[in-house]
């Protein structure tokens, strides 16, 4: 019982207040607690509304300290403001000017080998035409537009001596079709030749054949 009433006095008044209005409702409700409380027919009703009474007033107290305790949600810190992109700028290089190559200078020479004979040849010019060793070597220039011309060619890199040495030259990617000078190498035969498309030249495929050249720049 001492522990009843210590704990009574340490709690809240509005606690008190509502656990007395629940007392009297109680005895307003049941009457007769035990044969030690025996209220009247008067005597209930007053019970009842002094608990209704202390009930409503324990509440009202209660809210109102919860009202009137402040917030403990922590203040938002201020937003940030975020700081503007910076945009870097890269200096643009001054455009360089072409140079003009002037109109009255004189092109590139050819490098040739020491006391070479060019042979100024036709756009039908084959290898079987040149005497010459397998290694020996020869300068031919070519005309333009070989590449519109009656086609011999077999072989691949190389090809059969019979074959025509400029529409071979445009094949190898040597000289364009608006001619050129390139060095021509004679070999021996071969057992078989492969034929393919380079440059927009067909070549053809060959069986054995009794000589052989193959193509270089003519500053090999």
């Amino acid at each position: 019982m001492d522990e009843i009433v210590k704990a009574l006095f340490s709690a809240p008044l509005a606690t008190v207040f509502v656990i007395a209005g629940l007392i009297f409702l109680l005895v307003a409700v049941v009457g007769n607690i035990s044969g030690k409380i025996e209220p009247g027919p008067k005597g209930r009703v007053f019970s009842g509304i002094l608990g209704l009474a202390f009930v409503v007033v324990g509440l009202a107290m209660h809210f109102a300290q919860n009202s009137a305790q402040p917030s403990t949600t922590p203040n938002s810190p201020p937003a940030l403001s975020k700081p503007a992109e910076q945009i870097a700028v890269v200096p643009q290089a001054p455009h360089s000017l072409p140079v003009n190559t002037p109109a009255n200078q004189a092109p590139a020479t050819l490098n040739l080998p020491a006391n070479a004979e060019i042979i100024e040849a036709g756009c039908s010019f084959s290898a079987a035409q040149i005497e010459g060793e397998p290694g020996s070597t020869h300068l031919v220039a070519c005309p333009a537009e070989c590449d519109s011309a009656y086609q011999i060619l077999n072989g691949t890199d190389t090809y059969t001596n019979n074959s025509y040495i400029c529409l071979a030259a445009i094949h190898a990617g040597l000289i364009g079709p608006q001619g050129g000078t390139v060095q021509v190498i004679i070999e021996k035969g071969r057992p078989a030749y492969r034929g393919s498309i380079r440059h927009k030249i067909q070549s053809s495929d060959y069986g054995k054949y009794e000589g052989s050249f193959r193509l270089a720049p003519p500053t090999q």
